[in-house]
């Protein structure tokens, strides 16, 4: 039997032929094209968020940019751009790891430190952060000069320390010392912020704590848990405390802003320059400077201002403060002013 195609038909079947042959060889038949290329491994962004100084023992979170190609990458610690320990040998390729115990890899201290994220055997897929600071605090403790048994307020003595393994700088601390030559209450701080091996010359005070007690010196590092050392008790002798009563609010118990007070002082052992300051309850009032440098004598005319504050209409207090004496305070009573 003969089949015949009539010219309509080679019209409509030459293409449909080519369409399916297209379709079998050039698409990959059933393959579903041709696969995808594997993308290039790419790190980069290598970050510590906001912070760039760690103790050691501190936790470091280190994050960076990825596509997940390789599936794992290495971490190493860097000091001056040179690898000097490994954070973590092998770790998941997900942008995020946690150092839970940052250190300084035997180097010395500095805040020439930075972080390597490279891919696992594909050294030139890197990236890196630096100028990351780490200080090494293990075994952080001070030693110090012994005091002598009694001392005067008003007399100098050099404390003198030297620190080790510390995060750089001290508080010195006074306290009472109980029975028992146990630390009892803190009474002030000497001094904020001094370098972790020195000497600081004191002028000896009591806080105004007492005119006779006994007392130890505490040298602490502010940033170091537990490191600290405690001086031997020594006795202090201080029998020049200063006081300041402040008069002159409670002679009218409310007030008007704009009204004129009267601020008066009686002194005992003061400077009579006084630093006069409006609080609220213990809350300074923002901006409430009244005056500085007062002559304490004769008194100071105030032109009643709550300084815009509206948390508190009434609970002030007035603080005076000796201009040469911080320790040395005296406190109103209390008054109103109405808004």
């Amino acid at each position: 039997m003969r089949i015949l195609f009539s010219h309509r038909a080679n019209f409509v079947m030459v293409p449909l032929l080519a369409l399916l042959i297209g379709f079998g060889l050039g698409c990959g038949g059933d393959s579903g094209g041709d696969p995808e290329p594997t993308p290039d491994c790419a790190i980069s962004a290598v970050n510590t968020g906001l912070d760039s100084s760690w103790l050691s023992g501190e936790e470091m979170n280190i994050r960076w940019t990825q596509n997940g190609v390789p599936g794992t990458v290495v971490i190493e610690l860097l000091k001056g751009g040179a690898p000097v320990s490994t954070i973590a040998a092998s770790t998941a390729n997900d942008g995020f790891f946690s150092w839970t115990s940052a250190a300084t890899g035997g180097q010395a201290n500095g805040s020439d430190f930075g972080v390597r994220v490279t891919a696992t055997d594909d050294a030139a897929c890197t990236s890196e952060i630096n100028d990351l600071t780490i200080i090494d605090v293990v075994g952080c403790n001070f030693t110090f000069t012994a005091v002598l048994d009694t001392i005067n307020a008003g007399e100098t003595f050099d404390l003198t320390w030297t620190g080790d393994h510390t995060s750089g700088t001290v508080d010195i601390e006074l306290w009472t010392s109980s029975f028992g030559d146990e630390l009892d209450l803190q009474v002030g701080t000497v001094v904020f912020g001094a370098t972790d091996t020195g000497t600081y010359t004191w002028t000896v005070d009591s806080f105004h704590n007492g005119t006779y007690g006994f007392y130890r010196y505490v040298i602490r590092d502010p940033l170091v848990a537990d490191c600290f050392v405690v001086s031997p008790q020594f006795a202090m002798i201080d029998d020049v405390n200063c006081s300041i009563t402040v008069l002159g609010p409670a002679t009218q118990p409310l007030w008007n802003n704009g009204d004129e007070m009267l601020i008066t002082f009686t002194l005992e052992n003061s400077s009579g320059q006084l630093d006069l300051r409006l609080f609220a309850g213990n809350e300074w009032v923002p901006g409430g400077v009244i005056a500085d440098n007062v002559t304490a004598a004769g008194g100071f005319l105030w032109t009643v201002s709550d300084f815009g504050f509206t948390a508190s209409s009434s609970s002030y207090m007035i603080r005076a403060i000796d201009s040469t004496d911080g320790y040395c305070v005296g406190i109103s009573d209390r008054f109103t002013i109405t808004p």
